[in-house]
């Protein structure tokens, strides 16, 4: 009686594929018959996922086999990386159109030499929430990609990294009402955003590039329903350091990365009196806290969340920091006894993110003394997120896996070398 290995019952074709060492062979077993494929994916089930991100850190074999892959996890896959441009990003997505009906997250490369195959394609992927554009930078062919996205009606959040809009493009994105996020870095954000204001209308969050003072008051014209503006520069045409910020009339988090020094203390002390109940974050980090603006910030009383860069020598500051009701501070540099100051009298607080450079063997078991008298509990541990010398780390890391009350630490450490 003639048999072929199609004969064999699924568990003894699972054992067969099981003994090809090379990613290869497993791929040219599985696609060589349907009833081979579901004993590959049978004894390899537990290895899909529901995420992949092609780059270095990402298995080899995934990334030179990657139609394969997708194929594979299909409509487990729900999120695709490729930042960094391993895959063609027409033909990525292409075989995602195929195979995976569930991708809701997705960031590639835009090019000249991809950009009519994901006009075509992106629009049939309709789980779509979240898209990323990297590197469309300079001129490049007239296209309909973001005009093609307006029928992805679960799309919330669009992104564009290092990317030059045209007008056209400009009009197309002013179309998509259905987004609620919008990220644009670019070398013109200001032209940009006053080519787009129906779209400004419609978000709750923005986050802009380098922008100048001045486009902030069309923002807040346009912006009525805000919620979230991030910017990593604001800058000023000219010297003039009066500085007013507008009033937005739903935004409850404000973050700015770099803002003049000149500017800063203008910006605090003006800061329209309406956002005293509505404001719960507010983040500029490059702020020194000292006594003048810390008497403007304090009387946010609705703030969860600072960032800034550092305290200066105050007592007065310092009083103003530890009586408002924080939950979260992020502050590029704070010494030891400062840390332990806010633990201690800032009742309301719950994380701190910062560098110490004065660090000792002390730090960590009077840390832990503190949250026990504060009444932390694990199941809501107090979080630090801290920045220190690798060796410095190490010994942290020892000591918490030492100290029985280190369950009421969230820890979380980056290290850089002196």
């Amino acid at each position: 009686m003639n048999m072929s290995i199609l004969d064999l019952n699924l568990d003894i074709l699972a054992v067969i594929c099981e003994q090809f060492e090379a990613f290869a062979d497993k791929k040219n077993f599985a696609r060589a018959h349907p009833k081979l494929w579901d004993a590959f994916a049978e004894q390899n089930r537990e290895k899909v996922k529901s995420e992949i991100c092609f780059d270095g850190d990402e298995d080899e074999d995934y990334i030179e086999h990657w139609d394969f892959v997708l194929e594979w996890w299909g409509p487990s896959l729900t999120a695709i990386n490729n930042r960094e441009e391993f895959v063609d990003s027409g033909e990525l997505i292409e075989m995602a159109v195929k195979f995976c009906p569930n991708l809701d997250y997705l960031v590639l490369n835009v090019e000249n030499s991809n950009i009519e195959k994901l006009e075509e394609n992106l629009a049939k992927l309709k789980s779509l929430e979240f898209i990323q554009f990297n590197y469309m930078e300079g001129k490049h062919k007239m296209n309909n990609l973001i005009g093609s996205l307006e029928c992805l009606t679960n799309l919330r959040s669009l992104v564009f990294s290092y990317w030059t809009f045209n007008k056209d493009e400009r009009e197309q994105l002013n179309k998509l009402v259905q987004l609620d996020e919008l990220k644009i870095d670019s070398s013109q954000c200001d032209e940009d955003l006053s080519g787009i204001p129906i779209l400004l209308g419609h978000l709750r969050v923005l986050r802009i590039g380098t922008t100048q003072t001045t486009t902030l008051s069309y923002l807040a014209e346009h912006c009525t329903r805000l919620e979230k503006l991030i910017i990593t520069e604001l800058t000023a045409k000219n010297d003039n350091n009066t500085f007013n910020f507008p009033y937005f009339p739903k935004l409850i988090h404000l973050d700015i990365h770099i803002c003049r020094e000149s500017h800063l203390l203008n910006f605090i002390s003006h800061l329209d009196s309406r956002y005293n109940d509505q404001l719960e974050t507010l983040g500029i980090h490059n702020l020194n806290l000292g006594g003048n603006n810390m008497d403007h910030i304090a009387k946010l009383r609705s703030l969860k969340q600072l960032f800034a860069a550092k305290m200066l020598p105050s007592s007065f500051a310092f009083d103003l920091l530890v009586r408002m009701p924080l939950e979260s501070i992020w502050i590029s540099t704070l010494t030891q006894n400062e840390v332990f100051r806010l633990l201690f009298q800032c009742s309301s607080l719950m994380e701190l993110k910062f560098n110490c450079p004065d660090i000792n063997k002390d730090f960590l078991p009077l840390l832990l003394r503190i949250l026990v008298r504060k009444g932390i509990q694990p199941d809501r541990p107090f979080k630090i997120t801290m920045g220190n010398r690798i060796e410095i780390n190490e010994k942290l890391m020892a000591q918490m896996a030492s100290n029985p009350t280190s369950n009421l630490l969230d820890l979380r450490l980056y290290g850089f070398y002196c």
